[in-house]
């Protein structure tokens, strides 16, 4: 979630920027973060108890493969932010700097 918050910030850029790919590939990180952030809270309702802080595990193998499947799409998404995200809000913004 953390992650997923520092990189709202990114958004606006791609945006409000004329190319119609660069808000196409907004909207699809956005997407995915709506997503994944869904998949996240379903994973804490399941496991975990927030008023005591704990998990609530009663089958470990079936806990263990939710927890490497949500690692796996976790860091999916940090992989794509580093490959394709940061870049394009790299281009965007020296475009911008370029024009102004």
């Amino acid at each position: 979630n953390h992650h997923m918050s520092m990189v709202d910030s990114l958004y606006q850029a791609l945006l409000s920027d004329k190319e119609l790919s660069t808000n196409n590939t907004a909207r699809m990180f956005m997407s995915g973060e709506h997503e994944l952030k869904r998949i996240i809270n379903q994973y804490i309702k399941k496991w975990c108890v927030r008023k005591r802080k704990q998990l609530k595990v009663a089958d470990h193998e079936l806990f263990k493969r939710d927890t490497e499947d949500l690692f796996e799409l976790v860091l999916t998404r940090i992989q794509n932010d580093t490959e394709h995200l940061y870049p394009l809000v790299k281009k965007t913004r020296e475009k911008h700097k370029h024009a102004a």
